[in-house]
């Protein structure tokens, strides 16, 4: 199909030519081909007005790949989108790119993603990929997922597992990372800054009669060593289960500290972005909300007696 047309409105004129072609290629021998496209071009006096998008399929008894494709474009935005999914059993990738520009800075990104299926060995093996990349911050993500395909695999701890890793960066604010791994009786995960600062969870055992547990935190600035938030720990005694709970409130405040002393930073970097982009007002209210939290926080932790810094709670 192929149509044109013209227009004058309002002293805008615009001559159009839009078209679409299909194409499809069945045979029981060398399998599936098609082909999809839609193609609009809408120009005028003022601007262009351009959309494409196009859809191809190549399926063979050997392997298979499937892409889709389209692009918006405008004075004001230009939108792409490419998806890829092709491979071969017993593995496939997925692949997404999206991007986006304008003269709007705040609206741009880039992203580029991916997943990849393999199976070998009794193992399903998932990567999933994902980075972010934008004006005022950059995301890295990784996500590993392993698991065992059969019984007499799993009691095998290195088959199943999960592995999870989040990079964030920011020139205006500040770099994050996260960490998570899990197995089949270990869980452990963490989220850490540039300056040394750390909050972890490390989780052993997963029976409830065997746990051991800690939520702990690392500031290179108050203590050299990392400070148990909170401990649990349950045991099995002659047929009886103990459980033992220890909450550290000298930890708490520690972390409250580091965190009242950030605050002016933190402030400063929300006050230039708000300045950019003129959400000034907006950052007036977050302000005094975010140090009220804190001061409010802070002193409900500050207010106990040191000789009970540490509660320790038994149950038999």
């Amino acid at each position: 199909y192929t149509g044109n047309n013209e227009a004058n409105l309002f002293g805008i004129q615009t001559t159009g030519k839009h078209s679409v072609q299909n194409s499809i290629d069945f045979t029981p021998s060398s399998g599936l081909k098609a082909d999809f496209v839609i193609d609009i071009r809408q120009p005028s006096n003022l601007s262009e007005f351009t959309y494409l998008e196009k859809f191809s399929a190549d399926i063979t008894p050997s392997s298979q790949k499937i892409y889709f494709e389209n692009k918006l474009d405008s004075l004001l935005y230009t939108v792409n989108n490419n998806a890829v999914l092709e491979g071969s059993f017993p593995a496939f990738t997925a692949t997404f790119k999206p991007s986006a520009s304008t003269p709007t800075v705040l609206l741009e990104y880039d992203v580029d993603a991916s997943t990849s299926v393999s199976f070998a060995n009794d193992l399903l093996e998932v990567l999933n990929k994902f980075a972010l990349t934008h004006s005022k911050l950059t995301v890295t993500t990784n996500y590993l997922i392993t698991k065992a395909l059969r019984r007499q695999t799993e009691d095998d701890d290195s088959c199943s597992r999960q592995k999870l890793n989040v990079d964030i960066t920011s020139p205006l604010f500040t770099e994050v990372n996260l960490r998570y791994a899990a197995q089949k009786c270990a869980i452990s995960a963490s989220v850490s800054t540039t300056s040394g600062s750390q909050i972890g969870l490390q989780l052993k055992n997963l029976n409830p009669c065997q746990i051991n547990a800690r939520v702990y935190a690392v500031y290179p600035s108050v203590t050299e060593t990392d400070v148990d938030i909170l401990v649990i720990k349950s045991s099995e005694d002659a047929d009886k289960p103990n459980l033992q709970i220890v909450y550290n409130q000298e930890a708490s405040k520690l972390i409250l500290t580091e965190l009242k002393n950030k605050v002016p930073s933190i402030i400063s970097a929300f006050k230039t972005f708000a300045e950019e982009y003129h959400i000034t007002k907006t950052l007036e209210i977050l302000k005094d909300t975010i140090i009220q939290c804190v001061t409010d926080s802070y002193h409900a932790a500050s207010k106990y007696d040191f000789n009970k810094s540490q509660m320790s709670i038994t149950l038999v």
